[in-house]
Parts: C-alpha cells; structure tokens; sequence
C-alpha cells in the first residue's frame, strides 16, 4: 500500500508546474517580465513554457517567437547556427575530419556573458559556442573521426580562440592545453573578457553539496509470517516495534538541491507472539532485535520556501542482535529456543515532509525480508526457522546539523 501511495505522491507532485519570475525577448527586441516554468533542463529546450501572471493562461513560446529568455540560472538565446551533425558514438565516427554543417534554429543555453559570449548544446553530444562584438555566433570545433580504425581528434577550437579571443595580458600558450569542457572553457571566457574589460564581472551561482546529521525515531508495524519452523508453517505475527537511528545524508549540489543520498545505521525491535493448535499445542514467540544498515538515494520536490516532499528508495543490510524464538509449553522434555539467526538484505520505500530543512515525518516500507536460523534439539526434530519480515514504519526526525 505504501509503494502505491508513494508512487501517486510522485505522479501528483512532478506533475506539478512551478513558475519563476523571469524574462522573455521577442524577435523585434521587446522585452517581457513573465512567470516561466523552470523545467531545468538537461537538454537544450525546443520551447517555453510561460504566463504573464500567475492567473493568466499557459502560452507555449517556441523559437521562431522567442529571441532570448531567462529564467533562475537557465539563460536561453534563439539563434539560426551551424552545427555539426557528426556522431559522437565510437562505432559510428567519421572517416572525415571536418565538422559536418547543418543549419539549425534552436535556442543555446549562455554560459558566459561579455565582450566574449560561450554558449552550450546540452544532451549526449555537447558542443560549444561562441561569439563576440564583432563575430557572430560560431561552434567552436572539436570532431573525433577515424583513421584506418584509429580514433583521431580535430581540436580545431583552440586554433578558433586563438585567431578570435587575442588579449595581451593573456598566456595564449595555454590554448593549446584547454580541454573542451565546460569548466574549462568558462574559466578562459571569463579570463578573456576580464583582461578586455577590467571592470568585467562574472555572474556565476556555484551550488555547492550539504551534509546533514538526523536523529529519527518511531515505531514499527511489522508482520512475520512463518515459512518453515517446527510446523508452524503459516503461522503469521503482528506487532509494534521500535526504530531509533542517525542519518547522515548529502544533497547533491546539481539539479536545484534536489537529489541526496544517505546512510542510515539504525536500531529496531519486534514483539510477536501466537498460540499453535493446529499440529501440536505450544506458545509461539518471537523476539527481534537488530541493527540495520542502510544506503540510498532520495528525491526532493519543493512545495514552498519551508517545506519539500521526498521519496527514498534504499537497500537495507541487516544484522540480527539479542534475538530469540522460542516454543513453549510444548510437552517435550526441552522446549525449543533459537537465538541464532541471519536475514538477507532487503529494499525498503518511503516518503516524507522536511520541514524548515530541520524537522521531518517519514513513512517506510520494508519489503519482504527473510529471517532464517537453524538449531537441532532433542527427540530428534529439527527447528529449521525461516520466515518473511515486512514492516511500515513511521518516524519523525530532527537535524543536529
């Protein structure tokens, strides 16, 4: 039931539009403040998304409308360029050196705005940018082709940047190392229009990871279900438990803060008990204990400025501590005890509300875990214990840190 509910939370929430303030320019050079759907794109977009206030019905902004538009940190210009159609994939490379041009209306992400522009085709082939004052907006060249089965690579770029960025205060001798990608050509753009333009500032939101230290703790609604043991074959327990842990969780610094991942040592406890008619009569209980070790990933979606909704997805190592099955009141001249026992991992789902980035409520689900253990005792019968463990949890949390 919990993976249903998790499952529709994410439906509804993603589905969910959230607009930001922003910007969009037109083709004849006017100038709009609109709400724009900040999709956060991982690949250049083909439209837009935007009202011109919050009541105001949704009006889709393709390319041929739009000159430019921004929105967060996603800056956005519409442009007709030629872009090289070569493929990227090993397998598929061109016996040809040369860029193979195609004319494209598309918008470009900016990376760098100045004297100097650099701009971005973001997706599975990234290929970069750029313009000045004086030149308009070029792809600066960086081809791998094939050479008798040999992968060669034409780093024309470095020869385009030295014939169209020249500053005196620059090494230029440090074209000829500069790595096509994104870090390190903005940090030459940025080097570019600073020595241009002594007064030239780089506007740059540098999102950096965040550790966080919970302690949560809550109660268990668990059910055992007997697979094999002393035939009590079917037999199935339900009973409250406790869970007390730390989490330490690190929120990745792309995609807005959005995703994390956490380790989670945790203990927990279960009570069970059931009376056996059916084959023979004896008081069945069960007594669990153990430390759990967890390791996931979580998902954020931000409802407000004080509270997001997240879902987990986790993989759970178990280690049975202080446990014990026993057999009561059986008849036999010694009652059956077991208190060694191994579990298999496990995958557990939840969902949660984080409050003020500070307090937080959480339900969990663990699926289906195993239990086994094994003792032989007298009278000449085996108690071969195995069973399946699933649990809802619901926990409430508070970051030290």
């Amino acid at each position: 039931m919990l993976v249903t509910f998790c499952l529709l939370v994410f439906s509804t929430v993603h589905s969910q539009i959230k607009y930001e303030q922003g910007y969009i320019i037109d083709h004849n050079g006017n100038k709009s403040d609109v709400l724009i759907q900040n999709a956060e794109w991982k690949a250049n977009p083909s439209f837009v998304n935007y009202k011109t206030n919050l009541n105001a019905d949704v009006r889709k902004g393709t390319v041929n409308e739009i000159k430019e538009f921004k929105v967060g940190n996603f800056h956005y210009v519409g442009v007709k360029v030629n872009v090289d159609q070569s493929s990227h994939i090993t397998k598929d490379l061109s016996f040809d050196r040369n860029p193979e041009f195609k004319e494209e209306t598309l918008f470009l992400r900016k990376l760098v705005e100045g004297p100097a522009n650099l701009f971005v085709i973001d997706g599975s082939n990234i290929r970069y940018f750029y313009s000045t004052r004086e030149k308009p907006i070029e792809q600066l060249i960086s081809k791998r082709y094939n050479v008798n089965g040999r992968i060669a690579r034409n780093n024309q770029f470095r020869q385009q940047l030295l014939s169209g960025l020249q500053c005196e205060g620059m090494n230029l001798s440090d074209v000829q190392h500069l790595d096509y990608r994104r870090e390190s050509l903005i940090n030459y753009f940025v080097q570019y229009n600073t020595c241009v333009d002594n007064s030239y500032v780089f506007e740059s939101i540098k999102r950096e990871g965040e550790f966080n230290f919970y302690f949560k703790g809550g109660v268990q609604f668990a059910n055992l279900t007997v697979e094999r043991g002393l035939n009590a074959k079917g037999v199935e327990m339900s009973g409250l438990g406790y869970r007390a842990s730390v989490e330490l969780e690190y929120v990745f610094p792309f995609n807005r803060n959005k995703w994390a991942a956490y380790f989670e040592p945790a203990y927990r406890t279960f009570s069970g008990e059931k009376k056996l008619t059916e084959v023979f009569n004896a008081d069945l209980s069960a007594q669990y204990s153990s430390v759990e070790l967890g390791l996931g990933v979580r998902h954020y979606f931000f409802l407000n400025e004080d509270s997001k909704l997240f879902l987990n997805l986790a993989y759970v190592y178990d280690v049975p501590v202080g446990s014990e099955v026993l057999f009561a009141n059986t008849n036999r001249n010694m009652d059956p005890v077991l208190t060694d026992f191994n579990s298999s991992p496990s995958i557990n789902v939840g969902v949660g509300l984080n409050f003020k980035n500070k307090y937080l409520v959480e339900a969990r689900y663990g699926i289906n875990q195993e239990f086994n253990g094994f003792l032989e005792v007298p009278e000449n019968y085996y108690l071969d214990w195995r069973t399946k463990y699933s649990a809802v949890t619901l926990m409430v949390g508070y970051r030290f840190f």
